[in-house]
């Protein structure tokens, strides 16, 4: 077995499984930001109209902290899977 087997899978298993709930996630949040957007503008300033630019920024927000989920996931992934050297020299 090659040396860096077992980290790549560990890997590839968390950035599959990513993807897989990519979509439900994108769904469930996105919803989740519109919902409370409503209330607050429900609450604020019920007779103007909903602003496009806030769910924009809102989506593009959503969006980078997935990923920014997915680059931590795989970072702390690959991190447990190697082993540490160690300082065999005794000072």
């Amino acid at each position: 077995m090659r040396e860096g087997t077992g980290v790549a899978a560990g890997v590839a298993g968390t950035v599959t499984a990513f993807f897989v709930a990519l979509g439900a996630l994108l769904a469930t949040t996105t919803y989740l930001f519109i919902c409370v957007y409503a209330i607050v503008k429900w609450i604020g300033d019920a007779d103007g109209h909903p602003d496009p630019a806030t769910i924009i920024v809102g989506w593009v927000a959503i969006s980078s902290l997935l990923v920014l989920g997915l680059m931590l996931g795989v970072r702390l992934v690959g991190r447990s899977l190697v082993e540490r050297r160690r300082n065999d020299r005794a000072s």
